[in-house]
């Protein structure tokens, strides 16, 4: 586990941005392969509010949750 914080930590990740990308991939696997709403995605993935989970998507994916589904279409 100690290599794997160092290995994180020289590519300059924490272990919340990483954990969030984690998240965030079952989030997108859940938006095509689901009909769930959002909010229930986000609770699914552990994120706290689907506020939160907006936020963190958008930042990594350049598009919201919503529209990301959208554009699978």
């Amino acid at each position: 586990i100690n290599e794997f914080l160092e290995a994180l930590q020289k590519l300059g990740i924490t272990i919340t941005d990483y954990r969030n990308e984690l998240k965030i991939l079952k989030a997108k696997e859940l938006l095509v392969k689901t009909d769930k709403n959002v909010t229930d995605i986000a609770l699914l993935c552990g994120f706290g509010s689907s506020s939160y989970f907006t936020k963190m998507f958008t930042k990594s994916e350049k598009v919201s949750p919503s529209e990301y589904r959208k554009n699978l279409k």
